[in-house]
């Protein structure tokens, strides 16, 4: 699966009048570099999310010219539902007894996907993060080659996924001047518990666990077997990245670290134009 119903705000004003995957970096568009990377990997059914710009979406689509290759479109022109609701609302053209592959429209990466699918298919994971080593102000937390939660380092916040179910949360930032001793939330096996209800310092369970975390930012590629469809409770607009926090404390979700030199977001125009320099000069 294609993400590429994002509204594409960063890269104003190209997203005015063109969706975000139809912007060329080369002489293709970013729909034709990705299905064709997806296409080398062994992939036969691409499905791709329309929303913004959905009818010029939809005749590119429409346009792509590869035998065997069938393309299918997940509509979201009535709401845009965020990574976790796109994949959610296409589960009727991914469920089955394979693993899918999701990629994000704006990312340029040389990353070997068929090794990155015998790794998960090895691991027994229900979902494989691509990650790697770059700055970045986002970042999940790993240990041992599981996820153990996630951190936005600017904010402070981060969230953890403990194993027996529970998700906690922590504005690490608001309380980090704060030595007094902390009072974890109450655990449960169907909600996350949230510890600042009440003016709390930081919690002791990050401080404890810290130094054994692995810090590595996500590369908007993952793999996902069809059996988390069961376990997605959340509805309507939300992001992938909470199913996997949530779902974190008692199933299996691993990273495939890759090299962070060949990984290009087109995020915005000063990351296009750097892409489309590093692509023409190749």
């Amino acid at each position: 699966m294609i993400l590429a119903a994002g509204l594409g705000t960063r890269l104003r004003p190209y997203t005015n009048t063109t969706p975000k995957a139809l912007l060329t970096v080369g002489e293709k568009t970013m729909l034709q570099i990705v299905s064709e990377k997806l296409i080398d990997a062994g992939v036969s059914d691409i499905v791709v999310n329309v929303h913004h710009h959905a009818e010029q979406m939809k005749s590119a689509i429409h346009n792509l010219q590869h035998p065997g290759i069938r393309f299918h479109i997940s509509d979201e022109t009535d709401l845009l539902l965020d990574t976790g609701g796109g994949i959610k609302k296409a589960r009727h053209l991914l469920d089955g007894n394979q693993a899918f592959l999701v990629y994000n429209i704006d990312i340029l990466c040389d990353i070997d996907l068929k090794m990155m699918l015998t790794t998960h298919t090895n691991s027994g994971a229900l979902a494989t993060l691509a990650v790697s080593n770059r700055e970045a102000s986002r970042y999940f937390l790993w240990k041992q080659g599981l996820l153990y939660g996630w951190q936005h380092t600017e904010t402070g916040e981060t969230i953890l996924c403990h194993k027996k179910g529970v998700v906690e949360e922590n504005m690490h930032s608001r309380h980090q001047k704060d030595n007094t001793k902390s009072r974890p939330g109450s655990p449960s096996d169907e909600h996350p518990a949230t510890i600042n209800d009440e003016e709390q310092p930081e919690t002791i369970q990050y401080q404890h666990y810290e130094a054994t975390f692995v810090k590595k930012a996500f590369s908007g590629i993952h793999i996902l077997e069809p059996a988390i469809f069961d376990l997605i409770d959340e509805t309507g607009v939300f992001s992938i990245k909470d199913v996997y926090l949530r779902l974190a404390g008692n199933h299996p979700i691993t990273c495939f670290e890759h090299d962070h030199k060949t990984w290009i977001d087109i995020g915005t125009p000063e990351k296009l134009a750097r892409a489309r320099k590093s692509y023409n000069s190749k």
